[in-house]
C-alpha cells in the first residue's frame, strides 16, 4: 500500500517510512536533523489569474480553469523537484491563489538556500511569461 503512496512522499519522508530511520537508535542523524535550526528561504507565489472563478453556468469555463490549474500544479512540482525544495502549500483564500514554496527544508538543505529560491523565482517567472507575484524570504 505505500507503493501507491510513495510519489507523494517526499524522498527524505519516503526515506524514514521505510527504513524504519525514525524507530532505530543506530539511525539517529535522520532524526536529528529535523530539529536543528538552520536557514531557509521562502517563496510566496501569488498566481493572479487563478484568483477568482466564475462559470456563469458555462462547464467550459469550469474545464479551462481547471486545465490552468493543473498546468501551474505541473511547474510548481517540476520546480519542487529541481531546485530541491519542497511545495508547502497551495491554497487559494480571500487574497488569491498563493503558493508557498520552501529552500532548505530537511534533507535538502544547502549553503545556498537564498541563490536557489532566487533561481527557482526566475525560472518559474520565464515558465509563464512573468504573470506570477514572487516574494522572497530568508533567515
Amino acid at each position: 500500500k505505500l507503493e501507491c503512496l510513495s510519489f507523494y512522499l517526499p524522498s527524505y519522508a519516503r526515506y524514514l517510512v521505510t527504513s524504519g530511520a525514525a524507530s532505530t537508535s543506530n539511525d539517529k542523524m535522520a532524526v536529528v536533523s529535523f530539529g536543528a535550526k538552520r536557514v531557509m528561504t521562502i517563496l510566496f507565489v501569488r498566481i493572479p489569474w487563478l484568483d477568482s472563478f466564475d462559470s456563469e453556468g458555462n462547464t467550459q469555463n469550469a474545464d479551462l480553469y481547471l486545465e490552468e490549474c493543473n498546468a501551474v500544479m505541473v511547474s510548481l512540482v517540476e520546480l519542487a523537484v529541481e531546485y530541491e525544495l519542497c511545495l508547502r502549500q497551495l491554497m487559494v483564500d480571500d487574497k488569491g491563489c498563493v503558493a508557498i514554496l520552501v529552500v532548505g527544508a530537511p534533507p535538502f538543505s544547502h549553503d545556498n538556500n537564498a541563490i536557489r529560491g532566487c533561481f527557482a523565482a526566475k525560472s518559474l517567472q520565464l515558465a509563464h511569461h512573468e504573470n506570477f507575484h514572487i516574494g522572497i524570504a530568508s533567515g
